[in-house]
């Protein structure tokens, strides 16, 4: 997804892993709710992921082990199943590249108290759901308004860049 605005050499490279499992014959996606005490995306509806770092050496390395800092989800039991086209944030600069990893179903989640809220996961049927889907008004980082897509999973709102990549989970051939 290209941002009118963000230039990709100037930008913070980031990547994130997109862990799904099959629960009962059906794909679940998972998300993760960030702390209120992160400066950046705080409360927000995220994926496990975070900011390469030159010691990683590539992004999916980045995305393993943020994976494994944030939720506890050990690199051993993550299949990486598709890499996503890289996401542009709308204003705090960030180039994502996402992974879509199976997991097993069940898997016991920790959550860094420091990083993360809370865990949860959706079916994919469920982000399938047109009724699921809406428009909504957001107060962007540099203070602008902007009517953007948005996911309505239980009391969680999902927008932005992980709108954005879920909507390309539902678009690839799991």
């Amino acid at each position: 997804m290209h941002v009118p605005g963000i230039k990709t050499e100037s930008a913070v490279r980031a990547a994130v892993l997109a862990p799904i499992f099959e629960r009962e014959g059906e794909l679940h996606l998972v998300f993760i709710e960030r702390s209120t005490d992160m400066p950046v995306h705080s409360g927000q509806v995220a994926f496990p992921g975070g900011v390469c770092r030159p010691e990683d050496g590539t992004a999916l390395a980045t995305a393993l082990r943020e994976a494994e800092e944030e939720i506890a989800l050990r690199p051993s039991d993550v299949t990486v199943v598709a890499t996503l086209p890289d996401v542009h944030t709308m204003t705090s600069g960030f180039v994502i590249t996402p992974f879509i990893a199976r997991i097993p179903d069940g898997y016991p989640f920790l959550a860094n108290p420091r990083e993360v809220a809370g865990i949860f996961s959706t079916p994919l049927a469920e982000l399938r759901d047109p009724a699921r889907r809406r428009r909504i008004l957001r107060t962007l980082s540099d203070g602008t308004e902007r009517e953007v897509p948005a996911f309505f999973v239980g009391a969680h709102v999902i927008w932005g860049a992980t709108e954005a990549i879920a909507t390309e989970v539902l678009n690839a051939a799991l």
